[in-house]
């Protein structure tokens, strides 16, 4: 999985430009990472990147929301979604750790826990997964961002100037 790297603004264009420049290319390859994932029914372990990505992501779009105005919350808080999926899964594996490293004086006693905690994680597992496919990368989605975030940076200040 490729990280989505840093952003690099260019300081001779607007901000308008930057985010036609970058954010579609971010989204790209944040579906690109997000799709190995799903597709591969990936390691605890990378549906933690995925998070981490996801937030990387929500935190960009959150600094151009100015260029593009409300209409980007829709999206931002599909992401928002993406991260409380993966989230709870990562809370659950912290637990785990903790209770199976030894760490934990109740460490003998824990099994039963631990395979409840497992099947809870498997279900916010495949509720992360039914939401990528079904809603997050239904057919078009990614065209959809690409497009939008690729066409729409600086309408939302020429509608407030006009």
């Amino acid at each position: 999985m490729k990280k989505l790297g840093k952003i690099r603004c260019e300081s001779n264009r607007s901000a308008p430009e930057n985010a036609r420049s970058i954010l579609p290319r971010l989204v790209r390859r944040y579906f690109r990472n997000g799709r190995a994932i799903v597709q591969k029914k990936d390691s605890a372990r990378n549906l933690h990147r995925l998070r981490l990505e996801t937030k990387h992501l929500r935190y960009t779009l959150e600094i151009f929301a100015p260029v593009y105005g409300p209409s980007l919350a829709e999206r931002i808080a599909s992401l928002r979604r993406i991260q409380e999926h993966l989230g709870r899964v990562n809370d659950i594996e912290a637990i785990e750790g903790f209770l199976r490293d030894g760490k934990s004086r109740l460490h003998g006693s824990m099994a039963p826990l631990i395979v409840r905690l497992d099947k809870e994680s498997e279900k916010h597992v495949r509720a992360f997964r039914q939401y990528w496919e079904t809603t997050f990368d239904a057919p078009g989605q990614l065209e959809r961002w690409i497009a939008y975030l690729g066409r729409f940076a600086g309408a939302a200040r020429a509608k407030k100037q006009a």
